[in-house]
């Protein structure tokens, strides 16, 4: 059965969890990027439907938090216009500029551009917070006709060492994160699980793409670091504040497990997350 997001999302999506100043810097220095194979199939899915060759005019990245996947767009398009709902989170994008991109104040249900006008949308791990008949509504109104739209995402994950899982160092994830965590997952967060498999976007021809991966060798306190920045941990901590923090204790642990005396910063490991995307196109007689 196909899920259209509605007033059970409503009640949880809250941009307050996404406000504070320091989460809005953590996003900024250690989330991670999208695999550049996932960019170049969105371009290449919206150029199939075009009968023209005119250039990529502009793109609209939805709930663009501190601008990661938004910067990546403006390698492909004339403009590109970031939109969250967070002014923490924008002023935290804003922080590493780009001549042909501009950040706005603005959400998936009131996207701050004028109709027809877009080529492209993008929403990088937030379509499941969204009110989404608004959402499908403004998507109808801003897109041109052969525009896109894509949302994509991922579900953290244990980090793994030199590419592989290792199973003391999953125990652990699960046992400090994971479960100390669940208590604050909004009920959003099935359609994470799932990889969007209930969301349908509007439009008849959905396409489903679950072949990238984000495959990264960093230091362990970065991928401490992407634990930190996750809402659910926010809220977490925020309920806790007396007791030692879940992920600094599951660094120690994976420092014990693997024996070694560095320094998280120093200690590499792999945060290795499958990719989930859906996209759509908008016929040419709309």
């Amino acid at each position: 059965m196909r899920l259209y997001l509605g007033k059970l999302l409503r009640k949880v999506t809250n941009k307050h969890l996404f406000a504070n100043q320091g989460h809005a810097e953590l996003y900024l220095k250690y989330r991670p990027t999208y695999p550049d194979s996932l960019i170049s199939r969105i371009i290449e899915y919206l150029h199939q439907g075009r009968v023209d060759n005119k250039p990529d005019g502009l793109a609209v990245d939805v709930g663009c938090g501190s601008g990661q996947f938004t910067r990546s767009l403006g390698q492909h398009f004339d403009r590109v216009i970031g939109v969250d709902v967070s002014e923490s989170q924008l002023a935290s994008a804003r922080l590493v500029p780009r001549s042909n991109i501009e950040y706005l104040s603005g959400s998936g249900e009131s996207i701050p551009v004028s109709n027809g006008s877009t080529d492209l949308i993008t929403c990088a791990m937030c379509i499941h917070w969204l009110d989404f008949p608004k959402f499908c509504d403004e998507v109808q109104r801003v897109l041109k006709p052969n525009g896109c739209i894509a949302a994509f995402g991922y579900e953290m994950q244990c980090c793994r060492v030199n590419g592989k899982k290792v199973e003391k160092i999953e125990e652990a994830y699960n046992k400090l994160i994971q479960e100390k965590t669940k208590p604050y997952w909004t009920p959003n967060r099935k359609h994470v699980f799932n990889g969007y498999a209930d969301i349908q976007l509007p439009f008849e021809n959905n396409k489903r793409d679950n072949s990238h991966v984000i495959n990264q060798e960093i230091m362990l306190s970065d991928f401490i670091g992407c634990i930190q920045s996750l809402s659910f941990y926010q809220s977490y901590i925020k309920d806790n504040p007396e007791e030692q923090e879940a992920a600094i204790l599951f660094q120690q642990r994976v420092l014990e497990i693997l024996g070694v005396d560095t320094p998280p910063h120093l200690t590499p490991v792999t945060m290795y997350l499958p990719v989930f995307m859906i996209m759509a196109q908008k016929p040419a007689s709309q």
